[in-house]
């Protein structure tokens, strides 16, 4: 193989990877707009469903070393709470460093 042709592979399989972690909301969600919100550095694309029951939280930004889970998770709370207006049911959080779902407390 060329050297040539090896670079453009390469960089062909790099492009198709960063189309990988593009942020694609639940089924459920997938109409709604991401309401954008930056918590302590950490930039979230929020989606929140019709009925406004549940929240998703998806981080965009890269942090190396990875952030603890404990600290996303209350950075993705946050971000919840300023999108929707609402608090979060208790022990309605779950999530990782990507991805934070919530079930909300709307009034």
């Amino acid at each position: 193989m060329s050297r040539s042709l090896s670079i453009t592979v390469i960089l062909g399989l790099l492009a198709s990877l960063a189309g990988c972690a593009a942020t694609t909301p639940s089924v459920s969600m997938i109409t709604a707009a991401p309401v954008l919100r930056v918590v302590e550095g950490d930039r979230f694309q929020v989606y929140v469903d019709a009925a406004r029951e549940r929240a998703e939280a998806h981080r965009t930004n890269v942090v190396f070393p990875p952030p603890s889970k404990f600290e996303v998770l209350q950075h993705g709370a946050i971000a919840i709470r300023e999108a929707t207006g609402c608090a979060i049911a208790e022990g309605g959080l779950q999530g990782d460093q990507a991805i934070i779902k919530a079930r909300l407390d709307c009034p």
